[in-house]
């Protein structure tokens, strides 16, 4: 595995990843560091080069070019100092944006053009002297030197060792004279870059659905922050604690890694981003004039893609998907396309069979042997012009179970690819789950805590410390966390830190295979009395733990299955918690550096569920696109 690659000025070369596909929307994190003026950062394209992006370094600043628009970094910073730089480029619907080290922010005043990348290529660092880059696609083409980390593709780690072309290239190391490393050099303190890698070899695909992640407001400029000093605080109270169910001595109930089941019953997607099969093999010709497919499926889930196929331009195709627990049908011809859609809802966790069948321009629509549907395409066209790969559960949109994949009555067989799909149990419950190998989800990409927040969630862990929730900024922080079984809710509004923690009868009260709540609230201090808000959250005490901590202004609240503890308060004078860095749940990218973010108290791994997160009172969904490293989104084991 290799986070890291060097590209030398004696030896200029790239890397080149393949089936980079991504509609309107792309978005690449690293980090690099440099020395050299000018060089091509990334570069990707489609294979007539008709649609494309690329990041290139030029005279010490940055520019970000798709579709004929430019977004540079502007002349007040350069990035060729060699020192680490984090940078996340992004185009979407509504602009192109550059994130660079956490504090600078840059985007484009208009829409930029539409990126269509359909299985093109992917270069970093440069590309192949055989290869003619399009004219005007990138700032320049000038091989780059100097070192690239870390990077993720629309949230998807990249192995560097996986690449499939490699030239003039280093891996694992910044230089020649180096020594291989197993951990990435030290980057500066609070820049929030994800550097937790995944196990595993396989190569990325970008996501064909275009997908945005939504970003708090963000105030301006960072507080000024006053030096630390002195804080009065009340004691605390220790609160009444229900004594819990036995908990076998020493130990969590629950076991690391989770136990396997062994009745599974077909393949689940959507544990985490870009699951699907492929299928490479069909000969797609045989679907120019008529097809029966049939598949049983089995979900919770609203929405998602069950099939699709499509042409070269995605003007034929097929699909089968999920809207608002309905079953919707559709191909098109060429000339017009054809939708059915089910009655009824079909999301209940139960399988269904269902059938969807063509003959030239009529279909059917057929679910547990009733057929709810049927019509015509417009339009006098009657073939298919289909091209392979057929797939199943596309780009992780679909979370849920599938089985007994055939066509016309016999089955597809076994996928050319298989992806971020699992063996479907009966022994998993809604959340997400974080391995003890390390992983973490970026809620956001920048979040500001401000005067006032309220942090409510449920978990149910299998160790006893562990990261729940963080934000840095400069000098202020926030964060809930589990050390030693105690649960800890500490803000630093820059006059130093404020704490409040819920100590249990014993370390391992919490992992006792139940579900807890927790809820803070950060909240003010006015007329001399502290105002506590605490929301109240359905839950049985025996059933979830359920955690609330509250910050408003400079008093902190935590709550943990609806018992509080005593609001701890700060110095007065200084109000708003100034974050600016990504807000992470589940773990931290930097919690095994030598010189970990301020405030955290444990190395540890949280490992467990995760689910019913609310940001002031916001429920976050915590999309597998936003999962790094060992993440399974969706579902939680049981066992």
């Amino acid at each position: 595995m290799a986070s890291l690659v060097a590209f030398e000025e004696q030896t200029p070369g790239y890397l080149h990843w393949p089936n980079a596909s991504a509609n309107n929307f792309f978005q690449v994190n690293f980090k690099f560091k440099t020395s050299a003026n000018t060089g091509l950062l990334f570069y990707a394209a489609n294979r007539d080069q008709s649609f494309t992006v690329s990041l290139s370094l030029v005279e010490g600043g940055l520019a970000l070019r798709s579709g004929g628009e430019e977004l540079t970094s502007g002349p007040s910073t350069m990035y060729n100092d060699d020192e680490w730089h984090v940078i996340t480029a992004t185009h979407d619907a509504s602009a192109l944006h550059l994130d660079i080290d956490d504090f600078e922010t840059f985007q484009t005043d208009t829409n930029p053009p539409m990126l269509q990348i359909l299985y093109g290529k992917l270069y970093f660092g440069g590309v192949p002297n055989s290869y003619e880059i399009m004219g005007g696609a990138t700032a320049t083409s000038a091989p780059f030197f100097g070192c690239l980390g870390d990077a993720t593709v629309n949230g998807m780690f990249i192995n560097f060792a996986n690449a499939t072309d490699r030239v003039g290239t280093i891996l694992g190391k910044c230089s020649s004279s180096e020594l291989p490393r197993p951990e990435a050099p030290t980057i500066p303190e609070d820049d929030g870059l994800p550097i937790t890698p995944e196990e595993g070899s396989t190569p990325v695909v970008l996501p064909l659905p275009t997908s945005t992640l939504s970003t708090p407001v963000i105030t301006d400029k960072l507080k000024e922050v006053e030096p630390t000093t002195e804080r009065t605080t009340y004691s605390p109270t220790t609160p009444t604690i229900p004594t819990p169910a036995p908990t076998p001595t020493g130990e969590c109930v629950l076991p690391v890694p989770p136990a396997t089941d062994l009745q599974v019953d077909g393949v689940r997607f959507g544990t985490i981003f870009n699951s699907r099969h492929e299928y490479h093999n069909i000969t797609a010709h045989k679907f120019k004039h008529r097809y029966s497919l049939s598949l049983e499926f089995k979900t919770v889930s609203e929405e998602g893609v069950l099939f699709y196929a499509a042409g070269s331009k995605h003007r034929d195709f097929v699909t089968l998907f999920l809207k608002e627990g309905q079953v919707h049908y559709s191909f098109n011809c060429g000339s017009g396309p054809m939708r059915l859609m089910s009655p009824g809802k079909y999301n209940d966790g139960q399988w269904h069979t269902v059938v969807f069948f063509r003959n030239h321009t009529l279909g059917k629509l057929t679910i547990d042997n009733l057929l709810v549907a049927e019509g015509s395409s417009k339009g006098s066209t009657k073939t298919l012009d289909l091209l392979t790969p057929f797939t199943t559960g596309i780009n992780g949109t679909f979370e849920g179970c599938v089985r007994n994949f055939f066509m016309s009555g016999k089955p597809l067989g076994d996928p050319d690819l298989s992806y971020g799909v699992v063996p479907c149990s009966d022994k998993v419950e809604q959340g997400v789950y974080f391995s003890e190998k390390g992983g973490f989800i970026k809620v956001y990409s920048r979040f500001t805590v401000g005067l006032n927040i309220i942090i409510s969630m449920d978990i149910k862990p299998r160790n006893i410390s562990g990261i729940l929730l963080s934000v840095h900024g400069k000098r202020d922080y926030l964060i809930l966390q589990m050390v030693n079984g105690v649960i800890k809710f500490t803000v630093d509004n820059g006059k130093g830190a404020i704490s409040a923690s819920f100590k249990p009868p014993h370390e391992y009260y919490f992992c006792d295979g139940k579900w807890h709540n927790i809820q803070g609230e950060d909240t003010h201090q006015g007329q001399g009395a502290h105002h506590n808000r605490l929301r109240a959250i359905n839950c049985s005490i025996n059933i979830h733990l359920h955690l609330a901590a509250l910050k408003t202004k400079n008093v902190v609240t935590l709550s943990v299955d609806k018992i509080s503890v005593e609001p701890r308060i700060g110095i007065p004078g200084s109000s708003s918690t100034e974050t600016r860095n990504p807000l992470f749940i589940g773990g931290h990218p930097r919690r095994l550096d030598r010189r970990s973010p301020r405030g955290l108290e444990t190395k540890q791994q949280y490992t467990g569920c995760i689910t019913n997160v609310y940001i002031n009172d916001k429920s976050e969904l915590l999309p597998s696109i936003q999962a790094v490293g060992n993440v399974t989104s969706s579902v939680c084991p049981t066992i």
